[in-house]
């Protein structure tokens, strides 16, 4: 390696330290601005500044609704210049509050040109309103509903209500109801408005000769005339009685506000009629189911009887009322028709066919047809089933609705059965189409006796069975010499009673006289000397099967009830003309604590007929059957249409009568028997029909 050292140096020299010393440093002289000079920059500055703001800032106006409004803009600087803002372009806070608004932050975005307007609309607060409701004789406790949503009683503060228009719905069951709009300021103001309500009643100056007379609106007692009712809108049931005198009523249309004046109401004597008057005249009445004539009429009926009474005309709403007459009750009424007018809505099963109005064809059957204020042949037709025919009336602003169940043609031939007729004396028999029964009691049940062995009928033939028992008038048409007689100090032979105190042979020959009468073939004949039935007993009136009367009574009212009013006992009141308290001295047992008011035999229809619409087959008088008495009746099989032993001396008695008070007597099982002539004994009719269901 090449040596590069200093020719002087050598290993052997020895390198040694010198002394060092800092150069000293050179001071330059600092030069400060002058406060004047940097004055004069700032200036420049600003000014600069300012420049580059007057060229760059937009003139923004800023306007409230409501104006007036305190606000302040935050996010940069804005210099207010007259009635505008210079401001840099940009988004800014802006804040605005005004005395009865909400406080409102919103966005100010100041746009590019030059000029500019934004306007900010601030929220009013809600508002407080009193809603007073006032009648003529101060305030009311109506019931109000706001926007048809909030319901208030009144006085109502409804607090906070919303700023603007609202309406509330007022009602009161004394005063009529309307509507109200209201504008609400808001602004947390508080504002009353005071409704004056208007009565929905008028009053009504009712007076009578005699004076003294009862007052009655829809049957409640307002008074005795003279007098001056307030009485209700609308349309309302007068009456007007005085013990000794007709009661008198009718219908008032009273208009509210509008007072109207009956004066001088002529009562007149009681004289044991009732007299129907209608608006418009020429109605047809009926009186317990039964035609009576055409009004004006005058009409004797049997007393302590409430008669269902309707009238009807064509093209006028049927008018129907429940009417009790008393003994020396003179009854008048006047009634108003009112005109028929609406839609039907018919609902038919199947929905295929063809409906027609009048035979005009309508299209599908199941539709809502508006038709007028007359009586309109309906025809539902649909292949496959019977065609439907019915008779159809609108009533005014009633909407009418027809199910219809279309029948086959064996349901529609067994349908047109009639299902009731009258005889020539007048009596009304129903159709009982019939079916299954079990007849007789269980072994164990309480009362029961040995000759009342359970035994399977099936009733095939429909037949027809009297709505009530005959009666003495009835029967006195047949032989004008029967007397029921007295019993104790009941007398027993009224016009109106069931007759009784006849033999089984005596009902037959009855029959037969009526069967002949009504141009029908009697069903009895005299055959050495013995009153039987002949042949299969034809159509001719008869005295009703054991089974058809068991049928009648047990499942027309509750089958599975051990007596005609349910299970226990003593009779609820109004179950029937039994043995009671007023017959204590004229019977072995009477009913303790039941009163049908009645001592002998009542009138026929007193007391509740059962579903199927027949009376007193329970009380009243026990019934002669068609059917010879045997003790033991066959309990093998099934029987159909069963009509008794061919021959035997008894006749079976069933039902119990206003002799009877005992337990066992009252059951609908009890079976009795006779064969001459009791007290508590009478009958009813019954009679097939002329053609067999085939």
């Amino acid at each position: 390696m090449e040596n590069d050292a200093p020719a002087d140096f050598t290993a052997n020299t020895t390198i040694e330290p010198v002394s060092f010393d800092r150069p000293a440093a050179s001071r330059r002289r600092i030069r400060w601005l002058r406060p004047g000079a940097i004055s004069l920059v700032a200036v420049f500055v600003l000014l600069g500044l300012a420049t580059y703001f007057m060229f760059s800032a937009r003139a923004v106006r800023v306007l409230t609704d409501p104006a007036g409004a305190d606000f302040e803009i935050t996010g940069g600087f804005a210099y207010l210049l007259g009635e505008r803002y210079l401001i840099l372009p940009g988004e800014y806070a802006l804040t605005a509050e005004h005395n009865g608004f909400e406080q409102l932050e919103a966005t100010l975005l100041v746009g590019s040109d030059a000029d500019q307007e934004h306007l900010f609309s601030l929220v009013k607060l809600p508002g407080i309103l009193t809603v007073n409701m006032f009648g003529p004789n101060g305030p009311v406790p109506a019931s109000i509903t706001l926007d048809e949503v909030d319901e208030h009683g009144t006085p109502a503060t409804i607090d906070p209500i919303s700023p603007g228009t609202h309406t509330f719905a007022y009602s009161h069951p004394r005063y009529l109801a309307g509507t109200q709009a209201v504008d609400i300021e808001g602004k947390r103001e508080h504002q009353t408005i005071d409704i004056q309500m208007r009565p929905a009643w008028a009053e009504v100056s009712v007076s009578s000769l005699p004076e003294g007379a009862s007052i009655r609106v829809d049957g409640e007692l307002r008074g005795v005339t003279p007098m001056t009712v307030e009485v209700m809108q609308g349309r309302h049931e007068l009456e007007i009685s005085r013990t000794g005198f007709k009661r008198w009523l009718t219908n008032v249309e009273v208009e509210a506000g509008v007072s109207a004046s009956l004066d001088d109401i002529q009562l007149v004597p009681s004289d044991g009629r009732m007299s129907i008057t209608s608006d418009p005249a020429g109605a047809n009445v009926t009186v317990d189911g039964m035609y009576r004539g055409q009004t004006p009429l005058s009409l004797v009926l049997d007393p302590s009887k409430t008669y269902p009474v309707a009238l009807a005309k064509a093209g006028y709403e049927e008018n129907r009322r429940d009417i009790r007459v008393e003994a020396d009750d003179d009854l008048s009424l006047n009634i108003t028709l009112a005109p028929l007018t609406g839609y039907v809505t018919f609902v038919v099963t199947p929905g295929t066919g063809e409906i027609f109005v009048d035979g005009k064809s309508h299209g599908s059957p199941s539709q809502r047809l508006k038709l007028v204020a007359a009586t309109h042949k309906v025809e539902i037709v649909t292949d496959g089933f019977a065609t439907h025919t019915a008779s159809v009336t609108p009533r005014d602003g009633f909407e009418q609705q027809f199910e219809v169940a279309l029948m086959t043609i064996d349901e529609a031939r067994i349908d047109a059965m009639p299902k009731r007729q009258l005889t020539s004396l007048g009596q009304e028999m129903r159709l009982i189409l019939g079916g299954d029964l079990s007849m007789g009691a269980a072994r164990g049940e309480p009362g029961r006796r040995s000759n009342e062995v359970v035994r399977k009928v099936r009733l095939i033939r429909p037949f027809f069975i009297g709505v009530n028992e005959v009666t003495n008038e009835q029967f006195n048409a047949f032989d004008p010499l029967h007397d029921s007689g007295i019993l104790g100090r009941s007398m027993l032979n009224d016009a109106s009673r069931p007759v009784v105190n006849i033999s089984w042979n005596q009902a037959a020959a009855f029959c037969n006289w009526l069967s002949e009468k009504d141009g029908l073939t009697p069903t009895y004949e005299v055959v050495d000397g013995t009153w039987r039935a002949s042949g299969d007993l034809g159509d001719g009136y008869r005295l009703p099967t054991e089974a058809e009367w068991a049928f009648t009574a047990r499942l027309g009212s509750e089958p599975s009830t051990r007596f005609p009013w349910g299970d226990r006992m003593p009779p609820p009141k109004g179950s029937g003309n039994f043995a009671d308290i007023s017959a204590a001295n004229m019977v072995p047992q009477h009913v303790s604590g039941y009163n049908d008011s009645y001592r002998g035999p009542a009138p026929g229809g007193i007391f509740s007929p059962n579903d199927f619409g027949i009376y007193d087959l329970a009380g009243n008088a026990a019934e002669w059957m068609h059917d010879i008495y045997t003790a033991n009746p066959s309990a093998i099989v099934t029987i159909d249409d069963p009509t008794g032993p061919p021959q035997g001396t008894y006749h079976v008695v069933r039902g119990s009568s206003f002799m009877h008070g005992r337990f066992s007597e009252l059951r609908w099982a009890y079976r009795d028997y006779g064969e001459l002539a009791r007290a508590d004994v009478g009958f009813r009719l019954a009679r097939y029909l002329p053609d067999r269901p085939g």
